[in-house]
């Protein structure tokens, strides 16, 4: 499927940065673009990036930070949300109930300024997984031209729309088709 194709490809060029899964990738600053044009990163936040197999039972330690937005996001490779949480603590993924192999954790900290960045990295660098660096990622190959020729339609459409933001509508029903797609391509994760 087409979020699983692009999910692949952000596994395969993520781990060409971190050379092994359960490492951590940092974008240590918001003019980063190293994972560009698959995951487009918010110019208010920096992140971390962090390729889980779930075979070597990992777990992560995540470090909230009170005095800023910060979050730990889990995406399966069919690059649903399957998990989020503000709070610090030591979660473990395993395989077993896991709908896929891999997963990739996303943690998140909102930024002010480029001055403000230092004190984000001391949270970025608090991040610990255990195992460290374990196993190379066996994924799917795509084939790259229909990727792009499916993310170039979506595109347009969702440019020519004119709607961003939100996947659920004030009244919590279900947002335009859309309003996902615009989700989708600007911050990553699907909506079930």
């Amino acid at each position: 499927t087409y979020p699983r194709a692009e999910i692949n490809l952000f596994l395969q060029k993520l781990l060409r940065l971190t050379s092994e899964t359960n490492r951590p990738y940092h974008q240590r600053s918001r003019m980063d673009s190293m994972l560009k044009p698959i995951y487009t990163q918010e110019i208010d936040t920096l992140s971390s990036f962090i390729i889980l197999d779930t075979e070597t039972n990992p777990t992560i330690t995540f470090h909230a930070d009170p005095s800023r937005f910060s979050s730990l996001s889990i995406y399966d490779q069919d690059n649903y949300v399957v998990g989020i949480t503000r709070t610090s603590g030591t979660y473990q993924f395993k395989r077993a109930g896991s709908n896929s192999r891999y997963v990739l954790a996303i943690v998140r900290y909102s930024i002010v300024s480029d001055a403000d960045s230092t004190a984000v990295h001391r949270f970025q660098d608090a991040v610990q997984v255990q195992p460290e660096g374990r196993s190379r990622i066996e994924v799917e190959e795509f084939d790259r031209d229909s990727i792009e020729i499916v993310r170039q339609s979506l595109s347009t459409r969702v440019s020519t729309s004119g709607t961003l933001g939100a996947t659920t509508s004030r009244d919590s029903k279900p947002a335009p088709r859309e309003r996902v797609f615009a989700a989708y391509l600007g911050v990553g994760g699907l909506a079930k």
